[in-house]
Parts: structure tokens; C-alpha cells; sequence
């Protein structure tokens, strides 16, 4: 912010105020403090004055004492799908840093992997006067959820996730691009026919997961056989177990495996297994892509290839879409997209032999 009006006033840099603002813009102390409450009693013009000035000498409102004085809770809600997946206990503690860096705390409520407590826990945050909410529902595509959302009138923030009829701040990853850097990969192997197991079509990282898939089949001319999208119905470990039964008996040469630690655990121990009674063996005969943070991926033996979110990075940049809804309800929806990196290891190589279904 070198050169604003706040630091010759002062003669260096210095945290801004709301006078700072006003000064910066041209306008009066009032006006300034109209337009940062969102209030509609401001003329376009200030209104684009004040906001440039806000984002020059990058003044950041005190939340905290804005709730104090508003009767507000100091609390932003996190809705999630449940416990039983590590990536969320990642982003919740950090989301609960940098909030806690502007003085609010974290609230997280649990669906329990049910749509009908997608909607019980959004009741709850309501019922405790939240000042925004930070929203990863079981179901995404449900218009009773988007009614509800829409009813609060709350600031929300959306992690990969879209909500029918909506327009909110979201923080989504490339499920679709991560799969195509898969595919490709395995393609340039020589591998033709490949499985995958993810989320069905009522979640956004199903519905992506399922579109790059059949964009990379059809891109890299690999076998287009539906079967070979294996659905995962729940985050209990039995689920990977099935996953990987289903994706051994339609005879693939690779597979790329989708779900939180525990599921992908149980998948890889059953295929292992299966591998092991046929004599074959990692990547030789089946190549492996795991969707999942990677140091699971250098933890495994052979170390996994895997698609990698950056979770600090999701974490961070959904608190600070929190902030800046607070700091300026009525700045336009933000959608920030993350990449799943691709990180070659050991679990995928040339296949050693092609197979039909039958074999």
C-alpha cells in the first residue's frame, strides 16, 4: 500500500482504518461505512470508488467487533458429510486458523452422509444466529437444500459443490482435469481398458469425476465399456472392498480409485488380495491411480501414483471468501477452481499383457 493516503498521513505503513478508506476515495466517513455494511443508500459512483479503495490499501473490517456490536454470534457454520474423511478435518483446521486470525470461531455440523441432515444441520446453524455458513452437502443437486440455503438469506461459501437455482462463493476442485492428466497418463503406457471407482452423479465430485472419465476414454480412444465406472455408495471401508471386487472381475488393466482414506485402504488391501491369488502383481499387471492427499500415496508399496489435492490451499481461500463476503456483502459470487495434481509413483507401469473381459 505504498504511497496511499493513509501512509503520507502517518509517514509509513500502518494498518488502515474506515477514515482511511473515506480519505483514499474521496468520500465522507459515512458513505464509506454505507458501502462496506452493504447498505443500497449509496450512489454507483462512490460506491466504485470506495470499494477500488478498499482493495488499494487493503483494509479488512473487524469482524469481530462488528458482531459485537450487531448481536451477531461470531461463529461461522461448516456443514460437511461427515467425520470419516480426513480431507475435511484438514480444511476445517484450516479455515479455523485464518478465521480465528479476524476473530470468529468455527462451527461444524455433521449430515451423517443423509440429505435430511444436510437440512437438520442448516436449521441448527440458524437457530444459533451464524454469521455465514461454509457448505459441502451430502446431496448437491437437491432443490429443498437450495430453497433453504436461499430462505436464510446468510452469507455461504460452497466447497465443491453447486447448488440448483444459486449464484454463491466457491471454492472447486478439477475433478474432471485431474482425470484427463490420469487417463493420459495411463494411455501413453499403452493401457486400453480402465476402471474407475467414484461418487455417483448426486454429488459434484462424482458428477466431474464421471464426465473427465468418459472425456478421457473417448479422447485417448480407450475402451468405452460402462461397466467400468464403479459406483462408491458409502465412506465405510466395505465399500472399497466391493469397489475393488467389481473392478476385478471386469478385467481392466489399471483402475483409478476415488474416496477418502479409508475406502481407498480397503480397496487397495482387496486388490492386493485378488492380485495375489492370480499369481499377478503391481504394476505389471494392474496399474493404480489413487484420488487422495499424497503422502497416503508414499506411505503404500508399491508408491501410489495419485491425484492430489491441495487441502491448505482449499482451506485458505475459503476463509478469505468468508472475510470478504462479510467485509463487502455486495461484491459479486467468486468461484475459485483447485487442481488435482498428478504425482507419478510406482503403482503404474506398461501392462504386461493385454486382457479381455474374460480372462
Amino acid at each position: 500500500m505504498a504511497g496511499t493516503a493513509a501512509e503520507r498521513r502517518l509517514g509509513g505503513p500502518r494498518r488502515p482504518t474506515l477514515i482511511d478508506v473515506a480519505e483514499e476515495a474521496g468520500v465522507s466517513r459515512a458513505t464509506a461505512s454505507r458501502v462496506i455494511s452493504g447498505s443500497s443508500m449509496v450512489s454507483p459512483g462512490a460506491r466504485s470508488r470506495v470499494l477500488d479503495a478498499i482493495d488499494r490499501i487493503d483494509y479488512r473490517v473487524n469482524v469481530a467487533a462488528r458482531a459485537l456490536r450487531t448481536d451477531r454470534s461470531t461463529l461461522v457454520g461448516l456443514l460437511i458429510p461427515g467425520f470419516l474423511n480426513e480431507t475435511f478435518g484438514v480444511i476445517a483446521e484450516q479455515v479455523d486458523e485464518r478465521l480465528r486470525e479476524h476473530g470468529l470461531g468455527l462451527l461444524i455440523g455433521s449430515s451423517g452422509w443423509d440429505h435430511a441432515g444436510d437440512i437438520l444441520v442448516l436449521k441448527s446453524f440458524e437457530s444459533r444466529g451464524l454469521d455465514a455458513l461454509i457448505l459441502s452437502p451430502t446431496v448437491d443437486q437437491s432443490l429443498e437444500f437450495s430453497a433453504e440455503v436461499e430462505r436464510l438469506q446468510m452469507p455461504a461459501v460452497l466447497l465443491d459443490r453447486e447448488l440448483p437455482g444459486l449464484s454463491l462463493d466457491s471454492v472447486l476442485v478439477d475433478h474432471r482435469g485431474g482425470m484427463l492428466a490420469a487417463l493420459g497418463h495411463l494411455s501413453s503406457l499403452g493401457h486400453c481398458r480402465v476402471a474407475m471407482a467414484a461418487y455417483g452423479d448426486d454429488v459434484r465430485p462424482g458428477r466431474e469425476m464421471r464426465a473427465g472419465f468418459r472425456q478421457g476414454v473417448a479422447h485417448f480412444n480407450l475402451h468405452a465399456d460402462p461397466q467400468l465406472i464403479v459406483e462408491l455408495s458409502s465412506l465405510h471401508p466395505e465399500t472399497g472392498t466391493r469397489a475393488a471386487q467389481s473392478m476385478m472381475e471386469l478385467a481392466p488393466t489399471a483402475c483409478i480409485i476415488s474416496g477418502p482414506t479409508g475406502v481407498l485402504a480397503a480397496c487397495l488391501h482387496e486388490l492386493r488380495a485378488q492380485l495375489g491369488a492370480r499369481g499377478w502383481r503391481m504394476p505389471e499387471d494392474m496399474s493404480v491411480v489413487a484420488v487422495g492427499q499424497a503422502v497416503v500415496g508414499m506411505l503404500h508399496q508399491p508408491t501410489l501414483t495419485t491425484l492430489s489435492r491441495g487441502l491448505l490451499d482449499e482451506g485458505n481461500a475459503l476463509a478469505a471468501m468468508i472475510i470478504n463476503r462479510l467485509t463487502i456483502p455486495e461484491a459479486e459470487p467468486h468461484i475459485d477452481v483447485h487442481p488435482l495434481r498428478l504425482e507419478i509413483g510406482q503403482s503404474t507401469g506398461a501392462p504386461r499383457r493385454k486382457r479381455s473381459p474374460s480372462q
